[in-house]
């Protein structure tokens, strides 16, 4: 009921304040599903999740989110996991595994969760370097049978703080998951090389539903073209 009320809240309230423009497939995906996102909005990219899906979503956020009032009970009341950062705290970082157990049980359990794995929001024209949690997340939930694919999602915003802009929300194609994962016999070796691998592949999936410009000067010529 809350997680209803507040999805419709939210995007009820984003629609308001942008022009928002969806380019997805016609099916929405079923099944164990992470989205992975660009950051370039702080709150309001996880937001505009509740745009693209009528799924329940569990949500992926920094830790220190949590202690801020409002947006914390907000947090725990839809279920969101935490994520301890090296910069916001380096003695809190073994908790993640608490984090990333309990990501991996949402998708053992055919649920959807999101993250955001260039780890910040920042407002750079081009996609920083991707963590690899959304890739070992993945792995292991694929290691233990579920059928997991990673959709990536792009946001771009024709001027993120200016009421009634436009922002575009491309759903790219999923990823499958399980042919990254390390052949028998060679999984212990195998599991950095093949989050790596999977976390390339994330880049790419990304890389193609996003601008990535070398400077934003270069924007008016994309637009042009």
């Amino acid at each position: 009921m809350f997680y209803a009320f507040i999805r419709g809240l939210v995007s009820l309230a984003l629609r308001l304040f942008y022009q928002v423009k969806v380019n997805a497939p016609a099916a929405e995906p079923e099944g164990p599903v992470i989205f992975v996102g660009n950051h370039p909005n702080a709150l309001i990219d996880p937001a505009l999740v509740f745009v693209i899906t009528r799924r329940r979503v569990t949500f992926l956020a920094k830790a220190p989110l949590f202690r801020i009032p409002v947006i914390g009970r907000i947090l725990k009341g839809l279920e969101a996991l935490p994520v301890y950062r090296k910069q916001d705290d380096p003695t809190q970082m073994a908790r993640n595994e608490g984090t990333l157990e309990a990501a991996r049980a949402a998708l053992l359990q055919g649920r959807a969760i999101t993250l955001f794995p260039e780890g910040k929001s920042h407002s750079e024209p081009m996609l920083a370097e991707l963590k690899t949690g959304a890739a070992r997340i993945a792995l292991g939930a694929a290691r233990e049978g579920a059928p997991v694919r990673i959709v990536p999602v792009g946001f771009t915003y024709a001027q993120k703080n200016v009421f009634r802009s436009s922002v575009l929300i491309e759903v790219g194609q999923a990823i499958e998951v399980m042919p990254f994962l390390p052949q028998p016999g060679t999984e212990e070796v195998g599991a950095k090389e093949a989050a790596r691998q999977l976390t390339e592949r994330i880049a790419e999936g990304l890389k193609a539903v996003t601008l990535n410009l070398d400077r934003w000067e270069d924007l008016p010529l994309v637009q042009m073209a």
